[in-house]
């Protein structure tokens, strides 16, 4: 089950076995591609604002540094034998997140933040009563995605 993360532990911090630091960056959704990839605006910094394809992470990549194996999420896809699951996954992270929604993500900047497909390497936060919660978390508790190793 995914951790509920409060206002205070988003703030920076690093992670040492990454060997990467953390950012809470303010991110917005432009569209859901599947449940486990977006298009987002990123604020960069400086108020300073780009478009960016985004692969999600599981907070697996955060909070267990002994087993990376759970860092990235695979939800069913849109097309294809899985199309119909797919579908509903892509709806759901659609309904998590909510176009337009501001939402917290990570990245981990600098230290391989690319994805084989060149996307981003997100993990993505959504607001919750208390606090946030890992959309690749959700996804994965609620059986829309399973954990993959990245």
């Amino acid at each position: 089950m995914g951790k509920l993360w409060t206002d205070e532990e988003t703030t920076p911090f690093a992670t040492p076995w990454r060997e990467a630091v953390i950012i809470p960056d303010k991110g917005r959704l432009e569209g859901v591609i599947d449940a486990d990839s977006f298009r987002m605006e990123v604020c960069v910094g400086f108020e300073v604002k780009i478009s960016a394809y985004v692969r999600l992470l599981g907070e697996g990549a955060v909070t267990t540094p002994d087993d990376k194996s759970d860092d990235g999420v695979d939800a069913w896809e849109t097309r294809g034998k899985e199309k119909v699951m797919g579908a509903l996954a892509e709806q759901r992270a659609e309904d998590l997140l909510g176009v337009g929604k501001t939402l917290r993500i990570w990245s981990f900047k600098g230290q391989g933040d690319k994805g084989k497909y060149g996307r981003w390497l997100f993990i993505v936060l959504y607001p919750v009563e208390g606090g946030w919660k890992s959309l690749g978390d959700t996804l994965i508790d609620e059986g829309h995605a399973e954990f993959e190793n990245y």
